[in-house]
Formats: C-alpha cells, structure tokens, sequence
C-alpha cells in the first residue's frame, strides 16, 4: 500500500515539472491560493507591464529567480527558474500569476500552492513504520 502512496507521489512531482516548465495555463490559474494581495503600480512603472521588464526586475543572484510568461494581455504567470545555480536555496512552495488593471492601476499577486507539496503531506502524514524505515 505504500508503494502505491510513494507512486502517486513521485508521478504528481513529475507532472508538475512537466505543466510548468512548458508554462501551461489551466496550472497558473488552478490551485489552492496561498497568497493573495493587491498593489499599487508605483509611480513611474510604465503602462503596459511586459514579460522582459518583469523578468528583469526579477533577476537574482542569491536566491532563486522568479521569471514570468505573458498568457494574456495584462495576465501573467510566475514560478521559480528552473536549473538556477544559487547561494540560497530552499523548496519551492508556490507559483501564481499577476493580474494587472491598467485603469485602475492596480496589480493583484495570486500564489497557488505547488500539488506536490500537497502530495508529499498527503504520502508521509500516513506512513504507518518507523523513520528510520523511510530511509531505507
């Protein structure tokens, strides 16, 4: 039974990579929100917001960067770059997407829960033997 739990696990964290590395849309917009807020365009942010200028702003060195992909106008997704060398490092724990209102000049954040991390809850919150079996 737990190899079926160890399966469903590794095959959710495969697809996963898969959805969003190609970028699939119904991946960005479907999910369990995490995050959610609202800001202000800060004064000289020029109108329209493009996918370049958000990957720029975005770049890091030390900890991963977050990188965008225009699905719609004034619709974005974001998630981690995938295969980034970095001093700090930690586990992805969400992706999402902006939504912007040029009229109002607002820029809504959405982060959605990444599935695997519910699949690795789900799998090990039930392991029944010992920790140290889980290492073996």
């Amino acid at each position: 039974m737990e190899s079926i739990f160890f399966f469903s696990f590794f095959f959710i964290a495969i697809i996963e990579s898969v959805v969003s590395a190609r970028w699939h849309a119904t991946y960005f917009s479907v999910g369990i929100p995490i995050y959610s807020k609202e800001f202000a365009f800060h004064g000289t942010a020029p109108t329209p917001i493009g996918e370049i200028a958000l990957n720029e702003a975005f770049k890091k060195t030390f900890t991963a960067t977050l990188t965008f992909k225009e699905f719609e106008p004034n619709i974005f997704a974001f998630r981690e770059k995938i295969f980034q060398l970095t001093l700090i490092s930690y586990t992805p724990l969400m992706h999402g997407r902006l939504e912007i209102n040029p009229n109002t000049r607002r820029i809504r954040v959405i982060g959605l829960l990444n599935w695997w991390i519910i699949a690795f809850v789900l799998t090990f919150s039930g392991y029944k033997e010992s920790p140290s079996e889980l290492i073996l």
